[in-house]
Formats: structure tokens, C-alpha cells, sequence
């Protein structure tokens, strides 16, 4: 039976676009919709291949030998229609050893931030879970989300749970009355990365509550994804309005509810490639318009010392100008400069401060890795020869651990 099931399944795939689990499908007639799910996890499916009349509609075949994922409906023969991302039953998730053999073996180092990335990629995006293997015993679900770097050109929409460390920071008296201004990461189970001159707005007041597991704006008015701000830590050297030191963290009232939707972004903790990254934010994507309603991504180039150096030259927010051990800046440069003009940059704008600047871990499967915090998003933001200014995380890595992990630092 199991054995069939796999040979059936591989002659379905090639003609179905790849989807991830949790992703909403739709049956290729139009008359159902339903949820990517794991094969084993789905009785509707699994009925399909035992009387041999049909075949499971594939979404997608994970890396590693996992199982595949199939559109999965409550019932073959109910057309009702169901678009609610089924939830994660927290019995599946199990914490038992030894269920499945460790991720890795040798790998942990003396660093508690890349020994915490390690911890949430296993707990997270790989989880020991019962019924994965087609023993019906314990395996390791595939529960990454990330999509190919090709599909970010040019600032575009980001795709559901692409980016599942974003929150959305909001100011106002109640939770139910919040205006968002500026974005951050999860980077722990009570902690976010921010900008420091997130905490307060001339207009909002101070920041008061956090929003996570949102791609559109108006999800955050789900109170399931809401949290108060219990502090707001700015780097102690930050002077307001100086962009110097512009980083931040924010501890949440309760632990944050962390699954395969909600995941904490890694800390840069050796040196790595960051000549490109990504920006994500909800902030505008125009010059002097307003912010978008779902978030955006875009792939920034890292700009060269000298032309920031040019760029941000000493005066209000910057008295020493620029600053490179503690600064980076990023733009849009890879076009010819001749084509510059005629061209509309990639860039972060307002709205977009306190969001991340992250590339994907190249030691670490499908974990981000934050390298910097957007710090200056400009009024002229996205105009041809323009760059942001990004507060470069990798500066601030022993202050962010004595914080959120002080039980680990030495």
C-alpha cells in the first residue's frame, strides 16, 4: 500500500504548481478548496488511493525525502468551501527524545544566538512529528516557507508566512485602536528588534503594542496576534533624533505564540555574504505616498563605504556622518548609471523603519539572517542614486544576548 502510494503520487505531480503546507489549494475543477497538507494527514486523500479510482492532487514534494503534500479536502464529495488555515494541533508537536534523530550532530557553537537559531529551525521549521513518516511513527515535517529569490525584483508583494519572524509595531491606548508605524523581528520568544526611534512618535505617542503573523495590515486587528510592549529597550548610547545607534529591542508581556507561521529570525554572528539582502516592510513603495496594506520585499545591493560616506555627510541625524563600524547602506545599483536617471531605485521609505534587512542562512536551512535594522527611511526615498541607512546588527550581538538570553552570556 505505502509502496503504491508513492509511485502514484510521483506520476501526478508534474502537473501542479508547487505549493508549501498550509498553502490554500484549489481542486482543478473549480468546485473545492482546500489546505496543502501532508499525505499521511490527510484521511481524504489516503481514502483516494485505496480504492485506486482517483489520484491526490499534489502541491508540492519537500526537500529530504519527506512525504508528499496534497490538496487536501474535508470531504470528496462536499463542494463547501473552507478557507480557514486549518491549526496546528499542539499534540503533533512533541519535545520526546529520542523521536527523531537531531538536525545536528556537532554544530552547536559558543555563540547563544546561533545555538538559539539552530534550537527554532528544529523546533519550528523542521519539528519532530508524529504520523510524518509513512510508518505512521515519528518524522520530521518540512514547514519552510521561504521562496526563491528570483520572485523578489523590483519590491513586490511578499508571499503567506514568507517572512514569519515580521511585526508590525503599533501605537495607541487600546489594542483595538492601533495605528502601525514601523515594523521589527522576532528574534525570541518574548523579544523583537527594532530601531530605537520606533519607540516614540511626535504624533502616536509611545509605542504599546506589537502584531504578529500579519501579511495585510488589517490582520492585525485580529486580538489572536496582538501583543502589549512590556519594554522598550533602546541602545543606551541612542540620543533621539541622532540616527547613531538606532537599534532597539522589545519585550513582549507573554511569550509570543511561535509555530510554523511565527518563526525567530537569526542574528549574524560570524561574518557573512551581504553584497545583496532583502528588505521587507509595509511602508510606502512610492515617494510621498502612503503606506501599503501588505507587506513588500525587495533586493537591495550593498552600497559602497565611500558613496555612503557622500551620501550622509555630518549634519542633524548624522554630527560624525557616516559611521561604517556600526552602518551599513543599501540601494538599488544594479543598473548601468546611464539608465539611472530613467529609473525608479528599490529602496526602504518611510513606514518601513525598524523592519529588517535579512539574508537567508547559507549554514542554517531556512532561517533568515537579520544584518541590519532599517534606520533611515527618507522622504525621497526610491528616487534614482538614493540608499538607506540600516543600523548593522552584527555590532550589537553581545548587547541583544545579554538581554534576551542573559542565562547564557558570560
Amino acid at each position: 500500500m505505502l509502496l503504491k502510494l508513492i509511485i502514484n503520487l510521483c506520476l501526478v505531480v508534474y502537473s501542479v504548481v508547487s505549493m508549501y503546507e498550509g498553502d490554500r489549494c484549489i481542486k482543478k475543477d473549480g468546485t473545492d478548496v482546500g489546505t496543502c497538507t501532508i499525505v499521511t494527514n490527510c484521511p481524504a486523500a489516503l481514502e483516494e488511493l485505496d480504492l485506486g479510482e482517483t489520484q491526490p492532487q499534489i502541491c508540492s514534494f519537500p526537500s529530504g525525502n519527506r512525504d508528499p503534500i496534497v490538496c487536501c479536502f474535508n470531504n470528496p464529495n462536499n463542494s463547501k468551501r473552507t478557507t480557514q488555515r486549518p491549526p496546528i494541533a499542539p499534540s503533533r508537536i512533541t519535545n520526546e527524545q529520542p523521536r527523531c534523530s537531531p538536525l545536528h550532530q556537532s554544530t552547536k557553537t559558543k555563540q547563544v544566538a546561533f545555538n538559539k537559531c539552530l534550537e527554532y529551525q528544529e523546533k519550528y521549521v523542521y519539528p519532530c512529528v508524529r504520523g510524518t513518516a509513512l510508518t505512521g511513527g515519528y518524522g520530521r515535517a518540512n514547514y519552510c516557507h521561504h521562496a526563491s529569490d528570483q520572485l523578489v525584483a523590483g519590491g513586490t508583494n511578499a508571499g503567506r508566512d514568507e517572512f514569519p519572524h515580521m511585526v508590525l509595531i503599533g501605537f495607541g491606548d487600546s489594542a483595538s485602536n492601533l495605528g502601525f508605524k514601523c515594523g521589527g523581528s522576532i528574534i525570541s520568544e518574548r523579544f523583537v528588534l527594532t530601531a530605537a526611534h520606533c519607540s516614540f512618535s511626535p504624533k502616536f505617542g509611545y509605542a504599546t503594542f506589537i502584531a504578529i503573523g500579519v501579511l495585510h495590515r488589517d490582520e492585525a486587528k485580529d486580538q489572536s496576534k496582538i501583543y502589549s510592549i512590556k519594554r522598550f529597550i533602546n541602545h543606551p548610547h541612542y540620543k533621539s533624533p541622532s540616527k547613531y545607534d538606532d537599534i532597539a529591542l522589545i519585550e513582549t508581556d507573554r511569550e509570543m505564540k511561535l509555530d510554523q507561521f511565527t518563526v525567530p529570525a537569526c542574528l549574524p554572528t560570524e561574518p557573512v555574504d551581504d553584497a545583496r539582502a532583502i528588505a521587507t516592510g509595509w511602508g510606502a513603495t512610492h515617494y510621498n505616498t502612503q503606506p501599503t496594506d501588505i507587506l513588500q520585499k525587495v533586493i537591495l545591493y550593498k552600497t559602497p563605504v565611500e558613496e555612503c560616506s557622500r551620501l550622509f555627510r555630518s549634519h542633524r541625524l548624522f554630527r560624525r556622518g557616516f559611521n561604517e563600524e556600526t552602518q551599513t547602506c543599501y540601494g538599488d545599483r544594479e543598473l548601468p548609471t546611464r539608465y539611472q536617471d530613467r529609473y525608479e531605485s528599490k529602496d526602504t521609505c518611510p513606514g518601513d523603519s525598524g523592519g529588517p534587512l535579512q539574508i537567508k542562512s547559507k549554514k542554517i536551512d531556512c532561517m533568515y539572517i537579520i544584518v541590519g535594522v532599517t534606520s533611515n527611511g527618507e522622504q525621497d526615498c526610491a528616487t534614482p542614486h538614493s540608499a538607506g541607512v540600516y543600523t548593522k546588527v552584527a555590532a550589537y550581538v553581545p548587547w541583544i544576548e545579554s538581554i534576551v538570553w542573559p542565562q547564557y552570556s558570560f
